[in-house]
């Protein structure tokens, strides 16, 4: 038995008593709301709310240990307050419950929040120097649990702490529907990886420092490169979410599949979590899609180094409360994300040149499964064939990945690969006429392309990606941009690099006929003995 599948026994042992308690009938929520001074435990008993079911439950795992904690309380001062101009129907209601584990940078310990609407007005004039100066004293929403950060009872294992906070939010709050959040630093696709322990109550708490993001880097040309961060762990490699600088843990995506199936099989009829959204950048890539899809209906998230503000909560909760099924919500939160960047939006106001770089997208798991990645074997298949067609293919397929434009980790925008990769056998046709295994390409990429249109719920995106500038080498083809990312590496140095981390990736495994998507990749990107 491995280390991570001792961890998970204990953890079950832990919950065992807590869960055979719950009940198995429930009642629908009465309409009796708390008022902030109320004495939350009487509330709680009195509404019987571990044996009444609302329609949904949004689970928000803030991972804030670090420089983020700032936008943590700001996201949090989002969710309670009321907002110009938007329908302020609530955060937790009869229908839905709120509910938020927060661990920030102070040596505060960890806390459960049940989030309440109160009935102050959005400032929109705060700024990020604001947030600074606040701590969980400016919560106005009841710490329904606390533990502390170090020492006896502490959780300090984020794995732990993350299945903790779902089965506790499952019991204590059932509902028939629930999003996810995680909510944090992000990098990406990462295999399964051991905590690391270490003396953590020893660590300085001066300042939070970050080898991952700097300000700058969000401002950056988003058409540039930008080399690989490194998180605090010696010899991490990239990828990850959920960062906690203190502890040097963070929640690799095998890990994430593992905790959700758990609470999936807890709740029994066969369910998967509705929605899973990545509070986070990088998150939205084909690898990570692909190692959660058993166990999520819905993936959000971004492909890109996303606004550290987040995501328009104050928005989707409202959405939320008209009780929408969870397609019509993964639909919305694209279109939720872009209003808040367009000209009156309310965190344009804090940043207006996200409105040109930001990204979102929702998958739908399901078509992903059945539709786009039979066709991106086929595509490998025929990718393959195609390179050992004519010496001169090879080439031109590193030229225009070299060529074109990627994000950091080199996930490239699938969208984009096709679309560039349609414009280069046009050209082809147009010079000297498709070739055989031409032809079956440019049938496969448009069968990709297809499947990919038809796994998406929606998407948004800044207008860097339709106007790019004057470089049109760099350009994001009209059209094309989808905001799912796969990796791409553009050199055999980078794919020697992290070829050993992604081929655990479920993306790499998954196969048909004896076909792997790795097959053409290894073909092109084997670093030459």
């Amino acid at each position: 038995m491995s280390s991570l599948e001792r961890l998970f026994l204990i953890l079950s042992l832990i919950f065992a008593a807590e869960l055979c308690s719950a009940a198995t009938t429930f009642t629908a929520c009465s309409d009796e709301k708390f008022h902030q001074g109320d004495n939350y435990s009487q509330y709680y008993e009195h509404l019987d709310r571990a044996h009444c079911m609302k329609e949904w439950a949004v689970l928000v795992y803030m991972a804030a240990d670090n420089e983020l904690t700032p936008y943590a309380f700001w996201d949090l001062y989002e969710m309670e307050s009321r907002l110009a101009g938007a329908d302020n129907l609530g955060a937790s209601t009869t229908s839905v419950d709120v509910l938020v584990e927060l661990d920030t940078f102070a040596r505060s310990g960890i806390s459960r929040y049940h989030i309440f609407q109160n009935d102050e007005a959005y400032n929109a004039k705060l700024r990020l120097q604001d947030f600074e100066k606040m701590s969980e004293d400016n919560i106005h929403s009841p710490k329904v649990k606390w533990f502390p950060e170090t020492g006896p009872g502490s959780l300090r294992n984020q794995k732990i702490r993350f299945q903790g906070f779902l089965n506790w939010a499952r019991v204590k709050y059932p509902a028939k529907n629930y999003m996810v959040v995680i909510w944090g630093h992000g990098e990406g696709y990462i295999g399964e990886h051991a905590e690391i322990a270490d003396a953590r109550e020893l660590l300085p708490r001066e300042k939070a420092t970050s080898n991952l993001l700097t300000h700058e880097m969000i401002y950056l040309d988003i058409l540039d490169q930008v080399d690989p961060a490194k998180f605090v762990i010696a010899g991490k490699p990239f990828g990850g979410v959920a960062f906690d600088y203190s502890d040097k843990s963070y929640l690799d995506i095998p890990s994430i599949n593992k905790i959700l199936a758990d609470f999936n099989q807890r709740r029994g009829e066969e369910k998967k979590v509705e929605i899973l959204a990545f509070d986070a950048c990088l998150m939205q890539s084909l690898e990570v899609a692909t190692e959660l899809m058993d166990n999520v209906d819905y993936l959000v998230g971004s492909e890109q180094i996303q606004n550290y503000l987040g995501l328009p909560y104050r928005k989707i909760l409202d959405f939320v409360q008209h009780s929408p099924d969870s397609y019509e919500l993964a639909k919305k939160i694209p279109t939720l994300v872009a209003e808040s960047y367009s000209n009156d939006g309310y965190q344009a106001v804090v940043n207006p040149k996200m409105a040109r770089t930001f990204t979102v997208s929702s998958i739908i798991l399901s078509e992903m499964r059945q539709q786009l990645l039979p066709a991106l074997l086929e595509l490998s298949r025929v990718l393959k064939n195609y390179l050992n067609e004519d010496f001169t293919h090879p080439m031109e397929l590193s030229y225009i990945l070299q060529e074109s434009a990627s994000f950091r980790g080199e996930g490239r925008d699938l969208g984009i690969f096709l679309g560039t990769l349609l414009r280069l056998l046009y050209e082809e046709e147009k010079q000297k006429g498709l070739s055989p295994q031409g032809v079956q390409l440019r049938d496969s990429a448009e069968n990709v392309l297809q499947a990919l249109n038809r796994s998406m719920a929606a998407y948004a995106y800044g207008d860097a990606y339709i106007n790019p500038g004057t470089d049109e080498n760099r350009s994001y083809l009209l059209g094309f941009f989808k905001g799912l990312t796969i990796w791409l590496p553009a050199n055999p140095d980078v794919y020697s690099q992290r070829q050993k981390e992604m081929s655990s990736a479920q993306l790499f495994l998954f196969e048909a006929d004896g076909v792997h998507w790795k097959d053409w990749l290894n073909g092109l990107l084997a670093p030459i003995e």
